[in-house]
């Protein structure tokens, strides 16, 4: 989500903002990644990990940036 922000941005030559969501986008894959370790860690099967890697997945493809 906040990568749309940030190309919006860069393309408006606003690079104060850009930035700040750029550092908003890094925080919010960080925070996906230890999300998905932690379903991963908690689960005996690949199953669940698979649904939450396909729910993130769509969620991400739903907020894709159209320029």
């Amino acid at each position: 989500m906040y990568v749309r922000y940030m190309r919006e941005a860069q393309d408006s030559e606003n690079q104060e903002m850009a930035a700040l969501f750029a550092d908003l986008a890094k925080a919010e894959e960080k925070h996906i990644a230890v999300i998905r370790d932690q379903v991963a860690k908690h689960s005996d099967d690949n199953e669940v990990l698979n649904k939450y890697e396909r729910i993130n997945q769509d969620n991400s493809q739903d907020s894709s940036y159209q320029h």
